[in-house]
């Protein structure tokens, strides 16, 4: 019941509940992808699950993008739990910082 009313509450206000059993979370929307035989990518329609950033990655979803990554080596066994692009696009704003802040 809890988490009905939550659900309810935070659906008034435009936010989703996490999907994952027993969560009271606010929710990221996470989608799967798709492509098509000519290699464009897009977002296979009406498929979105909402989970908070503590479940994405139990569910195969990363937190960064919301895209699904679950049984992709490089995602599963990753420690930031994030997926190459995320992680690319990360060490890429990093790389950044320390050319602009950390010039003898």
């Amino acid at each position: 019941m809890k988490k009905k009313l939550k659900s309810i509450w935070l659906r008034l206000r435009g936010l989703h509940i996490c999907q994952h059993k027993d969560c009271l979370n606010v929710g990221m929307q996470c989608h799967l992808n798709d492509y098509d035989y000519e290699g464009d990518y897009h977002w296979k329609g009406d498929l979105f699950y909402w989970y908070c950033p503590e479940h994405c990655h139990i569910e195969g979803f990363c937190y960064g993008c919301g895209e699904f990554w679950g049984g992709c080596e490089s995602f599963d066994f990753s420690p930031s739990h994030l997926c190459e692009n995320c992680r690319s696009e990360l060490d890429d704003e990093a790389d950044d910082y320390d050319e602009d802040y950390y010039e003898p």
